[in-house]
């Protein structure tokens, strides 16, 4: 049986995967396609990691990968919030074009510190 769940989860870490790449083919913005990758990264390796830790079952090495499971969901938010903050405070707008004053003037603007 938990040979069938570890296999399920694998799998549906590919189909979380393979539709997150059809995703970024869909979406045209910059800002879409960084929210559809950080959410396949997370989903894709979440699940992924879930399967090979029910395979290994409850081991040194499970509770290693157990702590990179949670690295890495602590992590990958941070650094998509990372990368979209720095992209719109160095203008770039929905489809690569700067933004306009309107867009600036609602969010925070350039001179302002973290």
């Amino acid at each position: 049986m938990t040979d069938f769940a570890s296999w399920f989860l694998i799998v549906l870490a590919l189909i979380f995967m393979v539709l997150g790449i059809v995703g970024v083919y869909r979406f045209r913005t910059f800002y879409a396609r960084i929210l559809i990758t950080a959410k396949v990264e997370t989903m894709g390796f979440l699940t992924m990691m879930l399967g090979v830790l029910v395979q290994t079952g409850l081991s040194y090495y499970s509770l290693r990968l157990l702590l990179v499971l949670l690295v890495v969901l602590v992590t990958n938010p941070l650094a998509t919030h990372a990368i979209a903050r720095s992209a719109y405070r160095s203008g770039l707008g929905g489809l690569g074009q700067p933004l306009t004053d309107a867009a600036k003037a609602d969010g925070e603007s350039k001179e302002e510190g973290d």
